[in-house]
């Protein structure tokens, strides 16, 4: 082959241009922020380092985080500024450990086997995490099936307590209800501190959807129910938080009170602006929070979930391959992972998925003719995903109609390989 001596000029300044050189951020428990966030003199935050990531303007980028306990007071948010960024824990067996919430120190025992702790007054949370799994908030019936423990149900409504529990504080409490059939059951928030003088407590109305609630149902979250070991009370008024620890004391587990519904919100600008290519490996994630009121279907529609509800441990939208690959993600209160509209080619690959409040995975479209679309094939923006080889356990701790993996105006998924257990409904549920 000949070159004339233009070309020649022109194909040696081609290869000659200087190659951007891939940028490696470190963080650790015991970093500081004002540090370079080199090797040996790691950042401290993974905020602070997902801003360095930002700044950088190398092609390749990666954040290792040291083994730890690493806890948020905000849930960590990327975008589209944050593509092709791989995220990576340094131990073995996923020993960097992200807690979507604050730890709960300062206990001290309160009666019997029972101990309690400080935490800030008015704030309410529904999830409470020990040792990486969900606390039982104490309630009435502990579980088989004495329906409502002495309750009875009045109304969709309403519910009548007997005259012993009159003189209990239901400002924190819910009622877990079966409704219609008992194929679904909704979470209703106690609308009422105190029940009147007939001993009738006021609870929202759920959905409505399949004649409303049954008479199986428990109520949780009032102190005086608190009377086994693993059982937890929040009294949000008066700022104290109450355990009755399996075993040991408080202090010899971590527990950590959920500060949101999400601890990864990874969102891109728009469909046509998304954030691309970023990856999560070898880290346990853990703990976020649930919600007062949780209930089945949005208005007048079968099948979706209401768009308040629609909330992950892991939560993406207007993204391109997210990928959480060998991971442990534990105690969610809402779903692990939701894959919400706008997300396309998603791994997941690898994970142990343990304690979710609903579902394991959850790959969610947009509600049929709803979203900004002028033709279905238009609207087909969540499909493509891989989830293979999790190890997905124990999940609809606060939803009875959780399941493994489901899908809701998801297509073109490849499922394979997962090992799916001790699940309240489904497996797999496809809709």
């Amino acid at each position: 082959m000949k070159f004339s001596n233009v070309s020649a000029i022109a194909f040696l300044c081609i290869f000659a241009q200087p190659v951007a050189k891939a940028s490696t951020f470190y963080v650790s428990p015991h970093g500081n922020d004002a540090n370079p966030g080199t090797a040996r003199r790691p950042f401290q935050t993974l905020t602070h380092a997902r801003d360095a990531a930002r700044r950088s303007k190398g092609m390749g980028k990666t954040i290792l985080i040291e083994p730890g306990r690493f806890f948020l007071a905000a849930p960590l948010t990327l975008d589209e500024r944050d593509s092709g960024v791989v995220w990576r824990g340094m131990g073995p067996k996923a020993s960097t450990e992200v807690y979507g919430g604050l730890a709960v120190t300062g206990w001290t025992k309160w009666k019997g086997g029972i101990w309690r702790a400080r935490v800030p007054k008015g704030i309410r949370f529904w999830n409470l995490v020990v040792d990486g799994r969900p606390a039982v908030m104490a309630q009435v019936p502990k579980k088989g099936s004495g329906f409502g423990g002495g309750a009875q149900r009045i109304d969709n409504k309403s519910v009548g307590v007997p005259p012993e529990w009159r003189g209990y504080d239901y400002s924190d409490a819910q009622v877990f209800a079966f409704i219609g059939g008992n194929w679904f059951s909704e979470m209703r928030q106690v609308l009422t501190a105190a029940p009147d003088r007939k001993g009738v407590l006021s609870v929202d109305g759920g959905s409505g959807n399949f004649g409303g609630m049954n008479e199986r149902f428990c109520i949780r979250g009032v102190l005086e129910f608190l009377t086994e070991p693993g059982e937890w009370c929040l009294k949000h008024n008066e700022g104290f938080v109450y355990y009755w620890p399996k075993t040991g004391t408080p202090m010899s587990h971590v527990i950590v009170r959920p500060v949101a519904q999400t601890l990864l919100d990874v969102h891109g600008k728009s469909r046509n602006e998304p954030a691309r290519n970023i990856t999560f490996e070898n880290l346990s994630l853990i703990g976020s929070d649930f919600c007062p009121r949780w209930y089945l279907f949005a208005d007048g529609e079968d099948g979706s979930t209401p768009e308040p509800l629609q909330q992950g441990m892991v939560f993406s939208e207007n993204v391109d391959r997210l990928t959480i690959r060998g991971c442990k993600l534990l105690a969610a209160g809402h779903s692990a992972i939701w894959l919400n509209k706008a997300s396309v080619h998603c791994i997941v690959e690898s994970n142990l998925i343990m304690g979710a409040g609903f579902a394991g995975v959850y790959a969610n479209g947009w509600t049929l003719g709803k979203g900004p679309f002028k033709s279905a094939a238009e609207s087909y923006v969540n499909k493509g995903h891989r989830i293979e080889s999790n190890f997905i356990y124990d999940c609809g701790q606060f939803v009875a109609g959780g399941c493994g993996i489901q899908l809701y105006q998801s297509g073109d998924n490849l499922i394979a390989r997962n090992e799916i257990g001790d699940m309240p409904r489904y497996g797999i549920s496809c809709k």
